[in-house]
């Protein structure tokens, strides 16, 4: 049966390079992949069950080698799910050194469109009931995350997600977002979204994303910094982007920051402190 769902594809942002890397002993990589997929299996698992328990619409989850697919009828419980996730698996091993954890970091894309569930062959071959979802709308999620030519942790959103959502727009000065109370847990929290019109190869584009580190860098922005200072010397500067599109992103998120009104003196202290994160050694 065709359905019409809000659907996302997540990926883990350097996998091929982990994988492929001359450096590291193969025992070296299993290692990292261990530590990566045990940290995300504790977010999607935690997450993904909570998120089901208090909403009518249900998630649904599939992965696959570094992919997650996620749908739902409802945009808001995967908003919810996807957010906390994110937030969640970043920094979840910042206790950790980095001989312990690696902490993933992970790219979304999320579109409306059709799809349709038949059976995994592979499932009904080993004597499983499985579904396997396939159609448009997975095609475009992820052709909205892996092709999008966006570096970085990000939660890459389509137009007509956009519109469906009925987003407010919100101006600050240097800064224009797009705003959401959207139910969380039972209470209404605020998402910020901002307009993305060229990719990083300079090409015209008409997409959106969740600024998802807003609640954490208002809260919690030292530990960001902290976690940031610490992960950034793990990427060789063939990859060096994606830490520093994954820097800004918490940069700009703190424009938003209470702090600002609050408390000028830290304001101009967490501020600076991202900034210099977005200088390459």
């Amino acid at each position: 049966m065709i359905e019409t769902k809000y659907c996302a594809f997540i990926d883990v942002l350097g996998y091929k390079a982990i994988v492929m890397d001359t450096s590291t002993t193969d025992e070296q990589k299993v290692k990292i992949l261990h530590s990566i997929y045990s940290n995300l299996a504790v977010q999607f698992v935690n997450v993904v069950n909570l998120v089901n328990e208090t909403t009518d619409t249900k998630i649904y989850l599939r992965s696959f080698s570094d992919c997650f697919y996620l749908d739902c009828a409802s945009i808001g419980p995967l908003l919810n799910a996807i957010s906390s996730i994110f937030s969640s698996a970043f920094g979840y091993t910042s206790k950790f050194t980095e001989e312990e954890e690696k902490t993933p970091l992970l790219r979304c894309g999320i579109v409306k469109d059709w799809i349709v569930k038949f059976k995994d062959i592979g499932a009904i071959a080993m004597g499983r009931d499985t579904d396997n979802p396939v159609g448009k709308a997975v095609a475009r999620a992820y052709e909205t995350s892996e092709l999008s030519r966006l570096s970085g942790m990000r939660i890459i959103i389509s137009p007509e997600v956009i519109v469906d959502l009925e987003v407010s727009h919100l101006t600050i000065p240097d800064f224009q977002c797009y705003i959401k109370d959207i139910p969380t847990y039972g209470i209404d929290m605020r998402y910020y979204f901002r307009h993305i019109d060229t990719n990083e190869k300079d090409e015209k584009c008409n997409l959106y994303e969740m600024l998802w580190p807003y609640n954490r860098v208002n809260d919690h922005a030292p530990e960001c910094i902290d976690i940031l200072t610490k992960i950034k010397p793990t990427f060789p500067l063939a990859v060096i982007r994606q830490f520093s599109k994954t820097a800004q992103l918490f940069h700009d998120s703190y424009l938003l920051s209470e702090w600002k009104i609050k408390d000028q003196r830290i304001y101009k202290r967490d501020l600076d402190a991202f900034a210099k994160l977005l200088l390459i050694n």
